[in-house]
């Protein structure tokens, strides 16, 4: 078997692992996830051997810069050992940057690796939908649940939903309704919102620019989502089984946007560290109480061991202006690569865009800043860049020589 062949493989194996033993409790140990980083890390070495090079770009640079200021934070943490403790995930995240890095290095092999998260999706919505017991779902018992964090579930989800977009558009396959059907199923049957809201969001950009060039049928588009977003919130909010599920859910996230009434506790919980999350950082607003040091302050007060559920307020407290602004250099960096890249399809163009738009919203949801799958995709889109990048320097150079 050729290296090529060996190496894709140990990522593919990665992935879809990853997606498993990251999602289902009890799974994730830490011998799982050295063997995980150990097949990675192989597949890295054989793409050294084979190539004789290595590449960095500015993600890994940045990310880097960023564990350095993380652990700097050290000196002024009010609990040195979470510092420690989140230090080393993000080193292994690194790990994984420099390794995807590298061995992503031709368009084809990105394809190849967006269908090992389609089937990563494919495992992922079967194991949480078989796991469910449908006659007891409701808010507080939903599919995934069983197995792990819905909301981590809807999400990795959702990115094998853009990857499957990708790969069709790119093959010129149309033909996948079944697998768009089980992963837009699964994400709402989880009932996160987060889940919900970037789906419907992603959905409605998909149709929006899939036809751009042809008006008649991108206003056909644009009729057939609101009409589509409709209905789903219709169905969601009149049938009894949906409506326990989602609908209460939804109904609670609107009335809190509209009116600011608290009707569950998760909003509840999230406002309140929203709010003691702003008062704690205008004390410290330019370093921060150190990494992964919300939690200490949370607890210090609520007795409650929780992160901050939204990744802007987090990276605030933990490492205020200065580790924010470090931690997302990187996504402006390749959100304006992307505008100024001239892909042919403007389609994957929109949907990488929109992928950004995602993750930046979901932030004030989440805390992302150490998802290893997060990771992973961005390492994907700025190697991507690079090669259409390379591409576009070799037709420039062509065309300087006279040879077109």
């Amino acid at each position: 078997m050729k290296i090529k062949n060996i190496k894709l493989k140990l990522v593919y194996m990665y992935l879809i692992s990853l997606y498993i033993f990251n999602n289902v409790e009890g799974t994730g140990t830490n011998y799982i996830s050295l063997i995980l980083l150990i097949i990675l890390v192989g597949a890295f070495l054989l793409n050294f051997f084979k190539e004789k090079k290595i590449v960095f770009n500015k993600y890994f640079i940045f990310y880097i810069i960023f564990i350095l200021f993380g652990l700097f934070s050290l000196k002024y943490a009010l609990q040195p050992a979470f510092v420690t403790s989140k230090i080393i995930q993000l080193i292994v995240n690194c790990i994984i940057i420099f390794a995807f890095t590298n061995i992503l290095d031709t368009k084809d092999k990105i394809i190849s690796v967006l269908k090992s998260f389609v089937v990563a999706g494919i495992i992922l919505s079967v194991l949480s939908i078989i796991t469910s017991d449908f006659s007891t779902l409701s808010n507080f018992s939903r599919v995934g649940a069983n197995i792990g964090n819905v909301n981590s579930i809807s999400m990795a989800i959702m990115y094998s939903t853009i990857a499957l977009m990708i790969v069709n558009r790119k093959e010129k396959k149309n033909k996948s309704y079944l697998l768009y059907f089980l992963f837009i199923g699964t994400i709402f049957l989880t009932g996160s919102r987060k889940g919900i809201i970037s789906i419907i969001l992603l959905l409605l950009i998909h149709f929006l620019v899939k036809n751009r060039d042809n008006f008649n049928k991108t206003i056909i588009n644009i009729i057939f989502s609101i009409i589509a977003v409709i209905l789903l919130l219709f169905f969601t909010m009149n049938i009894p089984f949906l409506y326990n599920i989602i609908g209460v859910r939804i109904e609670s996230l609107f009335a809190f946007l509209n009116t600011g009434a608290i009707k569950d506790f998760s909003i509840y919980e999230r406002n309140n560290m929203i709010k003691f999350g702003i008062e704690w950082f205008k004390n410290r607003p330019w370093t921060g109480y150190g990494l992964d040091n919300f939690r200490y302050l949370y607890y210090n007060m609520f007795n409650y061991n929780f992160y901050a559920h939204n990744n802007y307020i987090e990276l605030l407290v933990d490492l205020g202006i200065l580790g924010l602004i470090i931690y997302y250099i990187p996504f402006w960096v390749a959100i304006k690569n992307t505008i100024k890249c001239k892909i042919n399809d403007k389609y994957i163009k929109y949907i990488l865009l929109s992928l950004f738009l995602i993750i930046l919203l979901m932030d004030f949801a989440r805390v992302s800043y150490e998802d290893r799958l997060l990771v992973i995709i961005i390492s994907i889109i700025f190697s991507y860049l690079r090669i259409n990048k390379k591409g576009e320097a070799n037709e420039k150079s062509i065309s300087n020589n006279g040879n077109i």
